[in-house]
């Protein structure tokens, strides 16, 4: 077994753990794995939550809510310059939008401003 040398290669081994496909991981409890990533490796989050949704079959509204609120966070919290990955960011958001059935506009609506910039750069018009 090799020897984890940096804080990347712990980011990676977490993140093999709890998207392996078999069952002991695919049973663990998704809220408190999900509390865990979100205090300890908020850049998993997003990987995580598209894993248990759109691999495992996730509907639980509460996980569709926090994709939707993450993409929204880090899309607001880079530009195009400092993030090469933000339009296929924006794109997945929007599909996610327009095709789960399993979030809570009220929910999630609060957490967008209401400015039209924001709907502009994210192409919600």
């Amino acid at each position: 077994m090799a020897l984890i040398r940096s804080p990347y290669q712990f980011h990676i081994f977490c993140f093999m753990i709890f998207l392996r496909d078999i069952q002991e991981v695919e049973s663990l409890p998704r809220p408190r794995v999900y509390d865990f990533l979100a205090n300890n490796f908020l850049r998993l989050v997003i990987p995580y939550l598209e894993h248990i949704i759109h691999v495992w079959g996730d509907k639980n509204p509460i996980f569709h809510n926090a994709l939707i609120i993450q993409y929204r966070e880090r899309l607001c919290s880079s530009t195009a310059n400092e993030d090469p990955n933000r339009d296929e960011l924006q794109k997945k958001m929007l599909e996610f939008l327009q095709s789960s059935q399993y979030y809570t506009a009220e929910h999630v609506l609060v957490h967008f401003p209401y400015t039209g910039d924001f709907i502009q750069t994210t192409k919600l018009q």
